[in-house]
Order: structure tokens, then sequence, then C-alpha cells
């Protein structure tokens, strides 16, 4: 009896954490890109939108949790002239995806 008085409480000690142990988190990180372009009279608008439009791809290809966004491109091309100039812009951006996993 005083061998299973010892023995019980190590292997609950034992299942406890190995269920600890299995349960631990760790972070992936991996990066996503997305691209956008938008047409406006306004440089400044086109180029918002567009950035606003290429930060919404890269977030949704991401599982976790965008932790930071960069743009690694954009571009402005001129587009008529006078009164009707329109401004082409492309913009690439770059996020940092967070993703909990379970640890092994």
């Amino acid at each position: 009896m005083n061998y299973l008085k010892r023995f019980l409480p190590a292997v609950a000690l034992l299942l406890v954490t190995s269920v600890v142990v299995a349960q631990q988190m760790r972070t992936v990180i991996v990066y996503t890109t997305g691209q956008g372009s938008s047409t406006n009279s306004d440089k400044q608008q086109a180029t918002d939108d567009a950035t606003q439009t290429a930060t919404n791809w890269a977030n949704s290809s991401c599982v976790g949790n965008v932790t930071d966004t960069n743009v690694t491109f954009s571009q402005c091309t001129p587009i008529g002239s006078g009164d009707n100039q329109q401004y082409v812009c492309t913009v690439t951006v770059k996020a940092k995806c967070e993703i909990q996993a379970r640890a092994k």
C-alpha cells in the first residue's frame, strides 16, 4: 500500500506536467504581402486608397494577428492633363503576421 501511495502522486504529477507542456504556445512569424491600386484626381488620396487596399489584402492572408505593416513599393502615374488629370497609384505592402501555434 505504501508503494501505491508514493506511485499515484508521481503519476499524477507526470500527467499534469505533460498536459501543461503540450498546451504551451509559441509564436510563429510569417510575412505576407498585398498589392493595391487606385485612381483619383488627388494624388495623395489615390496613394492612401491603394495603401489601404494593399493592407487589407495582406491582412486577409494572415491567419494570426498582423503586428506591423510596411510599404515596400509605391508608384503613381498621371493620366490625362489639365482639369481631367487623374493619378493611378500602385502600392505593395509587407505585413508581419504572428500566429500562435502549439509547441511540440
